[in-house]
């Protein structure tokens, strides 16, 4: 946002910086699949307080972040982004490790250097489509102001899996598959940090293919968000959760994996 000078105070609330150090260079090249489902939950545009976009009008769909790889957040969200370097754009189209064409679950398999610094990598997309009301920065229309996704990059023997759904305002910043190792229980991990203020991670295992659900609910059982709702393959898992919309208090969360569930207590504070 610009601020003019005029004499006014304003009242921006509380900003709570989002802070990771950074490792030593990656050591190796690291493939990392970027994939975002726009088929979970009708998706909206962020910008301008979750108008519809039309599934059947979007153009493309970018992908942009803090690395060099991802454009170091350069550009003006705009398409021209992407013939300068500072987007890329996803591919539903069979290409660039999309699976299937035409399912609008939009892919894009991105190199890191083995240069590049090891650690927490925030990256958005953006939807190109015909009736897109924004005139400034018209790509940057996913997850609300301050609200990114994350992936922490660290040297596999495999590709780093994402899968994430198209953000509005708030919610889940991403789904993070670990594939390093494979897990031989069920598990639910108690989020960190705990208390929070206003994210937080929260993961969990599955030992084989399921449909995955993890729910938010607060202290009367009503759900107030729902960070995973699809199939996923056997391994570990990982998702951040945005409550910036949420009072403080005391909530819960819940998976529900095949015959698997379980549920852990987790704390707002702002």
């Amino acid at each position: 946002d610009t601020f003019i000078a005029d004499g006014s105070t304003i009242n921006t609330g509380l900003i709570v910086p989002r802070i990771s150090a950074l490792g030593g260079p990656l050591g190796q090249e690291q493939d990392v699949r970027f994939k975002v489902n726009l088929n979970t939950k009708a998706p909206g545009n962020a910008a301008d307080d979750g108008s519809p976009i039309p599934l059947d009008e979007i153009a493309f769909i970018g992908l942009k972040g803090a690395a060099e790889e991802l454009g170091a957040w350069a550009g003006d969200w705009t398409a021209a982004d992407t013939t300068a370097g500072n987007m890329l754009g996803m591919h539903d189209d069979g290409a660039f490790g999309d699976a299937t064409a035409g399912d609008n679950i939009w892919t894009r398999i991105v190199t890191f250097a083995d240069t590049t610094a090891r650690g927490v990598v925030e990256y958005k997309y953006g939807a190109e489509y015909t009736s897109n009301p924004l005139s400034s920065a018209p790509l940057d229309n996913c997850g609300g102001f301050g609200i990114n996704y994350s992936v922490d990059v660290q040297p596999t023997s495999g590709i780093i899996e994402l899968d994430d759904e198209w953000l509005t305002a708030a919610g889940p910043v991403g789904i993070e598959r670990l594939d390093e190792f494979m897990p031989s229980d069920y598990e639910l991990s108690q989020n960190y940090p705990n208390p929070f203020n206003p994210t937080t991670v929260i993961r969990y295992s599955i030992p084989e293919a399921a449909h995955v659900r993890v729910t938010v609910h607060n202290l009367i059982g009503e759900i107030v968000a729902t960070l995973v709702d699809g199939e996923q393959s056997a391994s570990f898992y990982e998702v951040s959760f945005d409550a910036s919309k949420l009072s403080s208090g005391l909530y819960f969360y819940t998976i529900q994996a095949g015959k698997f569930v379980s549920t852990k207590k987790m704390m707002l504070m702002k």
